[in-house]
């Protein structure tokens, strides 16, 4: 149970939360105990949807809902979520969905028969004025600042762009925010909460191997670079910010002009040990390390957004939420003051 104050903004009422955040659904590392333990601290606990059979999505929900009876989302990212995936998840009730990485639009309608809220990711004022057309719920802004499959621009100029362009649907964030200070940033800014994603992949419940939370904690803000080098093979195009490692170091170091990735022979840096046989991961792949892994983990894509210099520890979800609360708490404490 939540043991701090209430803190109630559009985002809060509509999704029928306690606190205006939400972790970031994080792929394969935002399974159950994570996004349950963020809905039980008082946020918006969003599960990760990986490229699994539609049966096993379903099962996450419900595994979800095993260990919380509050709000819930899941994340899909409309590139690679078919039709018949969104409306099984739509089917199952969840409170929302988080879209991004495509149109909203032929979603929302299905979404909101099915009672089911929609949040869509935009990373310009653009796509915020399209989303508002299509009839989202709400809007997440996501700057440069944030890790894993990022934004374009730096969040401190995108966000009051959005908030501008959204035509009053209220808006999110998502980028380099990992402490209370930064959470009532984003709301100084307009927003309505909230999304932490490196913050949360350092907590107990992320379903991520030791060696990479370590990283994280090891790492200063510095150590975060946007990046194109992984996941060329498996989502051209699409950039990243992640932990400068050893691949992203020797590939730096070489001279012009570089082999494109693509055209470099595959280079097994890790082994996933799955129940079906193990998996083979190459150098430059989209893959970070899951408990699973075992080899040169260091090596493989360790997504971070530049609020990694925050993170100081692995903790229990409900600590980091108690913490992040009380830290905005002081952070306006501190702004009132400066009215005296």
């Amino acid at each position: 149970m939540n043991t701090v104050s209430p803190l109630k903004t559009r985002f809060t009422s509509l999704i029928g939360v306690e606190l205006p955040f939400a972790n970031a659904g994080m792929g394969p590392f935002a399974r159950a105990p994570l996004a349950a333990a963020v809905s039980n601290a008082g946020g918006l606990g969003t599960l990760g949807a990986p490229q699994w059979p539609i049966e096993e999505l379903v099962g996450l929900i419900d595994e979800t809902r095993s260990l919380t009876d509050r709000p819930i989302a899941m994340n899909i990212i409309c590139e690679f979520h078919g039709p018949d995936v969104i409306e099984a998840v739509i089917a199952t009730g969840i409170a929302a969905i988080a879209t991004g990485w495509g149109d909203p639009a032929p979603i929302v309608e299905a979404a909101h028969g099915g009672g089911v809220k929609v949040m869509h990711r935009c990373v310009s004022a653009d796509e915020a004025a399209d989303a508002a057309a299509a009839g989202v719920d709400l809007i997440i802004a996501q700057g440069r600042d944030a890790g894993g499959h990022t934004g374009e621009l730096p969040g401190m100029g995108l966000l009051p762009a959005v908030v501008d362009a959204a035509a009053g649907v209220p808006v999110l964030y998502a980028g380099g925010v990992g402490d209370g200070r930064g959470l009532l940033a984003a709301l100084a800014l307009g927003a309505e909460g909230a999304i932490l994603g490196t913050r949360f992949v350092a907590s107990e419940e992320a379903y991520a191997n030791d060696a990479y939370k370590t990283g994280l904690v090891k790492a200063t803000e510095t150590d975060s670079v946007d990046t194109y080098l992984y996941g060329q093979r498996e989502w051209p195009g699409a950039p990243t910010r992640a932990l400068r490692n050893s691949t992203l170091r020797a590939y730096e170091a070489e001279a012009e002009p570089r082999t494109p990735v693509l055209d470099r022979p595959l280079e097994v840096v890790a082994t996933r040990h799955l129940p079906g046989g193990d998996v083979e991961i190459p150098r430059y792949y989209l893959d970070a390390p899951l408990p699973e892994d075992e080899g040169d983990l260091e090596g493989m894509a360790m997504y971070a957004g530049t609020s990694v210099g925050t993170v100081k520890d692995i903790a229990p979800v409900a600590v980091i939420v108690e913490r992040l609360m009380r830290e905005a708490d002081d952070a306006w404490l501190r702004l009132a003051g400066l009215r005296g």
